[in-house]
């Protein structure tokens, strides 16, 4: 009996937090869109699931949560057979301001026993040194200057910051993090267990507001191209037009045509319009196919989106620049979740070669 009741005095509770997020595979068609942009360079607007739930599980999304809610940092009350942890996002007992040197700390602990009547705290060094420092007061520790600011009572005794590699820490929280698809229905469930709720539902929080974030991050990056091209072919145009008007103005009033002959000549000037629209169009053709030669060729473009819009090509060649641009989309989220020697990874690389030659 009694070994059943230290049993259940010293064991840890495990907490399970559930979320769910559900992959929006559809998209608005009202008005100009950034969604409406990147469907024009080539891109299938619509997620995959299966590639979203990879982004959803990598280690470089659950590392900006790492930094977001500082979890490569444990904060311990010790106890004589335990340790209980102060989940520094909940418990603001104190904080501990690194000025310089935070790598210099990963594997470290730092251990601290805190005197509020006399707002000091003695810090251990070695086995049974102990210095002691002003809440406030700025310190050195194993290379690293650091600050303790004391923000509400400490209860126990004796205190302990452990330090993680923050990269080893997104590791273990995406391996921990379990995920599920939900039938047909674009659903991803998530669960995550850990010895403190509160952590354990903030991690799975701030995992889904990182990965909305990186989609509105991505979206942008691949409308910009699109834009700085519709930017430059707008002043060019523009450029265009007024110096055919100006020159209509000058012919105009060199002449002295009245009205009704500057109105014939209107109808005229319209339908030579139309033909330089035509020449135009051709011309614009011509230029985005050599710019599109020209950008393919660079080594510093081979995994880059081609910053042309399939809708102003037509026939082959604007199938080859969806083809191209879907291909480079798709191994971008490829590689959230996996390595360049991935199998998957080089089946890309194999199809864009392809499309290159």
């Amino acid at each position: 009996m009694f070994l059943a009741w230290l049993y259940l005095r010293y064991s840890e509770d495990i907490y399970e937090a559930r979320s769910t997020v559900l992959i929006d595979e559809t998209q608005s068609n009202r008005g100009i869109s950034e969604e409406m942009i990147i469907q024009d360079i080539g891109f299938e607007v619509e997620s995959n699931v299966e590639n979203e739930l990879q982004i959803l599980s990598s280690t470089s999304l659950m590392r900006r949560v790492v930094d977001s809610l500082t979890l490569d940092i444990m904060l311990e009350q010790v106890g004589r057979i335990r340790n209980t942890e102060v989940y520094l996002n909940r418990d603001r007992l104190v904080q501990l301001q690194i000025i310089d040197g935070r790598e210099a700390l990963n594997g470290k602990q730092l251990i601290f026993a805190p005197d509020p009547v006399h707002d000091i705290f003695y810090l251990q060094v070695g086995e049974s040194d102990t210095i002691s420092y002003h809440f406030g007061e700025t310190f050195t520790y194993e290379g690293a200057s650091l600050q303790l600011h004391k923000k509400g009572e400490l209860k126990g005794d004796l205190y302990a910051y452990t330090f993680y590699s923050p990269d080893k820490v997104a590791r273990r929280y995406a391996e921990n993090v379990v995920m599920r698809v939900v039938g047909k229905s674009g659903v991803i469930t998530m669960s995550l267990e850990d010895r403190e709720p509160h952590k354990a539902r903030d991690i799975l929080r701030t995992l889904i507001e990182v990965y909305n974030q990186s989609i509105i991050e991505k979206k942008k990056s691949s409308g910009e191209q699109t834009l700085a091209f519709i930017n430059e072919r707008l002043d060019f145009i523009t450029q265009e037009l007024y110096e055919v008007e100006s020159e209509v103005e000058g012919f105009r009033t060199r002449n002295d045509l009245p009205v009704e002959l500057s109105t014939r000549a209107s109808t005229y000037l319209q339908e030579l319009a139309e033909i330089d629209k035509m020449l135009t169009e051709l011309n614009l053709q011509l230029e985005l196919v050599e710019r599109t030669r020209k950008f393919i060729v660079l080594d510093s473009n081979r995994y880059q989106t081609l910053p042309v819009s399939a809708d102003v090509l037509s026939g082959t060649l604007a199938s080859l620049v969806a083809d191209y641009n879907r291909l480079i989309f798709e191994r971008r989220q490829k590689l959230e979740a996996a390595t360049e020697s991935n199998p998957a990874v080089a089946t890309f690389e194999e199809q864009l070669s392809y499309l290159r030659s």
